[in-house]
């Protein structure tokens, strides 16, 4: 069976050794098994397997990292550094505006009067925020 099997008695013999090959003598069951795992040719299709989705993932990778270098995708680091940032501009506007500045200005007013006013905040909040809120500071 070694010849046919393409081997020598001595490699044969380790192969018997090995978990999982076949217990019988049936030359089509060793030979399956033998492809199956790459014994005797220097890899499997499971190990071949293997290197095409590491092989795929490198692409993917490298994909990302082109993207990323071209500028057509921004890091998720990045995106929260900002969101966090662009938050607590938005916290020091409001603050500023609705917890500073307004008491003062509605204080004794009538209604009508009242709602021009927080049109006014309003209206310098919707600037502040459209104009680019990180370069936003209080006056």
């Amino acid at each position: 069976m070694a010849e046919k099997l393409g081997c020598s008695r001595q490699a044969l013999d380790t192969l018997r050794k090995l978990p999982g090959a076949p217990k019988s003598k049936n030359f089509e069951e060793w030979q399956k098994w033998i492809e199956d795992n790459g014994h005797l040719k220097g890899g499997s299709k499971k190990l071949t397997e293997l290197k095409v989705l590491i092989a795929e993932e490198e692409l993917k990778k490298k994909r990302r990292e082109n993207s990323i270098a071209e500028g057509m995708v921004v890091p998720a680091d990045e995106i929260r550094a900002f969101h966090q940032q662009w938050s607590m501009k938005l916290d020091q506007l409001l603050t500023h505006e609705l917890d500073t500045n307004a008491p003062p200005l509605l204080l004794g007013c009538d209604i009508v009067e009242l709602r021009k006013i927080m049109v006014e905040i309003h209206d310098r909040i919707r600037h502040a925020t459209h104009a680019g809120l990180l370069n936003w500071g209080p006056e």
